[in-house]
């Protein structure tokens, strides 16, 4: 599963490369998905999709990545997590905010484990 958490990471680190966080210090992206991982792990999670996702939660929301690419290079199992998390940027951010909700009790146990690591990293 390490090496597996590795390619995520350099995926992760080369989808999100030029992107940066709206923090005063304007942190690089690749920080804020790292952190979400880490939250689950120092949790106890050890679930392998669980922690591929959440490396991978925002690639298909804030890159050219296509849900086809992360099945194939990761499995569809990581996929679905991903998209199951994956808002519409099209949409009015209080429309997202607003089907976030009305989700969540629908989610899956791994993308649930997912929303509240971003969630988490993103109140600090």
């Amino acid at each position: 599963m390490l090496n597996e958490l590795l390619s995520a990471l350099d995926f992760a680190a080369q989808r999100h490369s030029t992107q940066r966080r709206k923090d005063p210090a304007e942190t690089p992206y690749i920080n804020h998905v790292i952190e979400v991982a880490t939250i689950l792990a120092r949790n106890g999670v050890t679930d392998r999709t669980a922690l591929l996702a959440a490396i991978l939660h925002d690639t298909i929301e804030d890159t050219n990545t296509t849900a086809d690419e992360l099945a194939e290079l990761f499995g569809p199992e990581v996929r679905d997590v991903v998209l199951e998390v994956t808002d519409d940027k099209s949409l009015p951010k209080k429309v997202r905010k607003e089907l976030q909700v009305a989700h969540a009790p629908t989610l899956s146990r791994a993308a649930r484990l997912v929303k509240l690591g971003d969630k988490i990293s993103n109140i600090r």
